[in-house]
């Protein structure tokens, strides 16, 4: 929760202005550079609030999981991302197939870390 508090201000912001700011920092021949980076904001905004919780595969001993885990993963991210760059040769929507695939794994990976937290501190799940 903290961590989604600390990166959405940020990356709102980078969300709404990176093609300008890119812009005027590096100059007009950048822009699309800030649009490739705006399509990337969410998958930032996933990773960063996943990426600490990685470790609670180790702590929870599924590491077995992970493995399925970085499969699905890699599965996910590049074969939809080679289908559409091979047919479309489109930059922009290569990205954005990549950072929605890339989004949608993160979302996993949270909710099976949470899962795993509520086990490992001897919770149950009440259902």
């Amino acid at each position: 929760f903290w961590l989604s508090l600390i990166a959405a201000p940020p990356l709102a912001v980078l969300f709404f202005v990176a093609p300008i700011f890119f812009e005027l920092v590096f100059g007009e021949e950048w822009r699309e550079a800030g649009v490739y980076c705006q399509i990337l904001v969410p998958m930032i905004f996933f990773q960063f609030i996943t990426s600490p919780l990685s470790q609670m595969f180790i702590i929870a001993e599924k590491q077995k999981v992970d493995l399925y885990w970085q499969i699905f993963l890699f599965s996910i991210t590049n074969i939809p991302l080679g289908i559409v760059a091979y047919t479309t040769e489109n930059a922009s929507l290569s990205l954005v197939v990549y950072s929605g695939a890339y989004s949608i794994a993160y979302i996993v990976n949270c909710l099976m870390s949470y899962k795993f937290s509520l086990n490992a501190t001897g919770k149950t799940n009440a259902t």
